[in-house]
């Protein structure tokens, strides 16, 4: 597999890291095939800023299918990119979400860009009960209806 190198805003980001679903630094290793824009999970996630997280998540955020991410040889669902600006704070970059969901569930799709959002509200990793309060507030709001 190639790793493909993707610049977002003034950021190079070619090495990147998940667990299956997760958060990546842009010192960790991933491995990214290729990626493009979606428009449909780029309004998801708009919509969703302002109804689940009351539009406190970056405004401009791309949100790209994916041909391929892994880590290692572990194959991953979606991804969250941070890397720091100018010597800055981490702060999120992209999200990516594997391209084959689209062929079977859009839904699901819907499903990971809300698990991203959550890791990015939170900054916590899956494990993290932070994350997990953060889940369960997505879960008792609403915004899992329908998708699942």
């Amino acid at each position: 597999m190639i790793t493909q190198t993707i610049k977002v805003g003034s950021i190079w980001l070619g090495a990147l890291f998940f667990l299956f679903c997760g958060v990546a630094h842009a010192d960790d290793a991933l491995r990214v095939k290729g990626t493009r824009y979606s428009f449909q999970l780029m309004q998801a996630y708009a919509n969703y800023n302002w109804q689940y997280f009351e539009g406190k998540l970056p405004r401009e955020m791309p949100v790209c299918w994916a041909e391929g991410i892994k880590k290692g040889k572990t194959p991953l669902l979606e991804a969250v990119i941070f890397g720091k600006e100018a010597g800055g704070k981490d702060e999120p970059q992209a999200i990516l979400v594997d391209q084959r969901l689209g062929k079977y569930s859009i839904d699901y799709a819907f499903v990971l860009v809300l698990h991203a959002m959550n890791h990015i509200a939170t900054e916590a990793t899956d494990d993290d009960e932070k994350f997990q309060v953060g889940m369960r507030r997505l879960a008792a709001a609403g915004a899992f209806d329908g998708l699942w």
